[in-house]
C-alpha cells in the first residue's frame, strides 16, 4: 500500500509511526513504521475498560489491540491510503 501524508486527521486514513527514544515505554505496543487503521468511535463511548468517551475521538488499535490514542505523544505522520491503478 502507498501512502500521502495530510495535514490533519480528518483527511486521514491512518496514523504511521516514526522512531521516538522519547517512548520507550510504548515499543511493545507501537511499531516503528507501522501504518495504523484510524478508527472515529461515536459520542458516548464506553470501553471495555469502562472509560467513558464523551465527544467523538480518533483511536487506533495498538499491536495488543487495544484502543489508543498513541498518536497524541509518538512522533508520526497522518496519511492517506492512495490506490494504485
Amino acid at each position: 500500500m502507498e501512502y500521502t501524508i495530510v495535514d490533519n486527521i480528518e483527511e486521514a486514513t491512518h496514523w504511521v509511526a516514526y522512531d521516538d527514544k522519547r517512548r520507550e515505554y510504548l515499543r511493545d505496543c507501537i511499531t516503528v513504521g507501522k501504518a495504523y487503521i484510524l478508527e472515529l468511535l461515536p459520542d458516548n463511548f464506553t470501553n471495555v475498560h469502562g472509560e467513558f468517551f464523551e465527544n467523538q475521538d480518533y483511536f487506533i488499535r495498538d499491536d495488543k489491540g487495544n484502543l489508543s490514542m498513541a498518536y497524541m505523544i509518538w512522533r508520526g505522520d497522518f496519511v492517506k491510503e492512495t490506490i494504485k491503478h
